[in-house]
């Protein structure tokens, strides 16, 4: 009879906790590398600039000047990966902060509602064009 007890204990308390908790971990390991691939740090081969991944993301979804990924987001030329040491300062700089999963979430949220106006723009933007309530010439120069 205790046997029985000790395999209930196992099947219907142990196991579900362990796999609750390994389910736990490997999303908390997630979030780690997924910080850690949007903070990496990039330097400019001309202008020696440093910036972040997430930079070059928000640069790539605003920004019309920013054509293609590992660009610098001030002068537009090539970037290599920043390999030397990282400094503590280098975590605070304003010009390229560390961020958090907190605020990878927010950016994240962020970015999808800009893609969801953008997506709006255009179709109001459509609807205008078709009702010929804005001119055609308006519309080429924006672009």
């Amino acid at each position: 009879m205790i046997g029985l007890w000790v395999w209930v204990l196992l099947l219907f308390i142990l196991f579900p906790s362990f796999l609750i908790t390994n389910k736990v971990m490997n999303v908390i390991q997630l979030r780690k590398i997924e910080m850690n691939d949007w903070n990496t740090l990039y330097e400019c081969t001309k202008c020696g600039k440093l910036h972040r991944k997430y930079q070059e993301e928000i640069s790539y979804r605003l920004d019309s000047n920013y054509k293609t990924y590992l660009k610098c987001t001030s002068c537009y030329h090539p970037v290599k990966l920043y390999t030397n040491e990282e400094f503590d300062w280098m975590k605070i700089s304003p010009e390229f902060p560390k961020i958090t999963t907190r605020e990878i979430k927010k950016m994240k949220k962020t970015l999808r509602n800009l893609e969801k106006y953008k997506k709006l723009d255009s179709s109001i933007e459509e609807f205008m064009k078709y009702y010929r309530l804005v001119p055609p010439n308006e519309h080429k120069q924006e672009k």
